[in-house]
């Protein structure tokens, strides 16, 4: 799923927008995109609930990798994949939120 921010649309409605076009339902796991910055990740957990997302667990690499810029969305997915092999039927939602304009999601799940 991918959205676009605009002066009129608040930084969490665009999230959860984001989040709520995902085909996905029940328990997921979530590799999310925060950095550390307390007001984007207040919106991305904020997003996060408004789609209603029953989450078993978060995963934050950029807390151990450090914001990789245009790499992150490359690891997050990887680290999605990653965990879907591992909890085979559990979808993972990638959330490659970040600071430009475009925000998009991806949902991984094993074959």
């Amino acid at each position: 799923a991918l959205r676009c921010i605009t002066p009129r649309t608040p930084l969490p409605g665009v999230l959860a927008g984001v989040l709520r076009g995902l085909s996905v339902s029940g328990d997921v796991q979530i590799v999310a995109a925060g950095d550390g910055d307390p007001l984007f990740s207040g919106a991305e957990h904020a997003a996060i609930e408004a789609a209603g997302l029953a989450h078993g667990g978060i995963l934050r690499p950029k807390s151990q990798l450090g914001n990789l810029f245009a790499a992150a969305a490359p690891v997050q997915l990887a680290l999605a994949a990653a965990l879907a092999a591992r909890h085979h039927g559990v979808p993972v939602v990638a959330d490659c939120f970040g600071p430009g304009a475009e925000q998009a999601a991806f949902v991984v799940e094993a074959a």
